[in-house]
């Protein structure tokens, strides 16, 4: 995931975020529900995401991007139009990023993920067929929130399970790597970088995801794949991750942020790491663990980015 003078450590990190202090982690969410920002005093809107980002310290808000809301599952979370990033990104007080539902995402959003996967093994032409139809749309869309400013985009393509890839890495080559590689050669000649997110173990499709030169992982889970571990299959990259969703219980006991704290001080100094839940900020009690976890994280200290 190398790209010009980004290809030092931190170098993308420092390219997102010019304004940085040195050493300070960046925080961001790729999901920041209804429910959260109510508890916050907020309703959902692109100004209130920027003024709740703003009173929580994060220093990039992202918006569910759409231009149509048909069989969008209800996740706690809305979709934006390609204009709201536009209302967003006119604060200029953070990055704004879309966030995208990816080609497969779109099919299982429609016919689910049984039904999906089930096509795949059946009939693979009439498949990409209908996958190449999403990825147009998809791209066009990507296009429109780069026009409306969108400093990055998050791709949201659920590739795993808990226990790794659902179809072999192979089969997603063949499914995917068109999409993604001009996904990613749109994204760069635009100056903008590009995050995937999936779900699941997806340790195994890292090397796939280097040759599509994707600039980092979002919303990815510590469970499953290990951030360390992750970082160092992806020096150069953005791992934009550290709450996995046991963190944000309010029973949460004292185990789980000693793990989280001995993971942040061991990625904080490969300077790619942009803390973030897994899973998203979706429940009102998320409110009050989310301000707790980011002093936990501030306690670590400076890093060497």
């Amino acid at each position: 995931m190398t790209n010009k003078a980004e290809d030092q450590p931190g170098g993308k990190i420092k390219k997102m975020f010019p304004g940085r202090p040195r050493g300070r982690v960046p925080k961001g969410e790729v999901w920041m529900g209804t429910d959260f920002l109510a508890q916050a005093g907020f309703s959902d809107t692109p100004d209130n995401h920027s003024r709740l980002a703003h009173e929580l310290g994060m220093d990039m808000i992202c918006l569910p991007t759409a231009d149509a809301m048909d069989c969008k599952p209800a996740l706690g979370y809305r979709y934006f139009r390609p204009s709201d990033i536009r209302t967003a990104a006119g604060s200029g007080h953070h990055l704004v990023a879309a966030v995208v539902d990816g080609p497969l995402q779109e099919m299982v959003n429609r016919a689910g993920l049984m039904e999906t996967l089930i096509g795949w093994v059946r009939d693979r032409k009439a498949f990409m067929e209908a996958y190449t139809r999403e990825q147009e749309k998809i791209l066009t869309l990507a296009a429109q929130c780069l026009d409306m400013g969108a400093q990055a985009l998050v791709i949201t393509d659920d590739m795993a399970s808990e226990r790794g890839p659902m179809i072999s890495p192979g089969d997603i080559d063949t499914m995917c790597t068109g999409f993604y590689t001009r996904a990613v050669d749109m994204i760069h000649r635009a100056g903008r970088h590009l995050l995937l997110h999936s779900c699941g173990k997806i340790t195994g499709l890292v090397p796939l995801f280097d040759r599509w030169k994707i600039d980092g992982l979002a919303a990815v889970q510590h469970g499953p794949n290990n951030l360390v571990d992750l970082q160092h299959q992806l020096p150069d990259g953005i791992i934009m991750a550290g709450i996995d969703a046991d963190l944000l219980e309010p029973e949460s006991s004292p185990g789980p942020e000693e793990d989280f704290s001995n993971t942040i001080a061991l990625l904080r100094p490969s300077g790619g790491l942009i803390l973030c839940s897994a899973c998203g900020l979706y429940k009102g009690h998320h409110f009050d663990r989310i301000k707790r976890i980011y002093a936990l994280a501030e306690k670590q200290g400076p890093g060497s980015a």
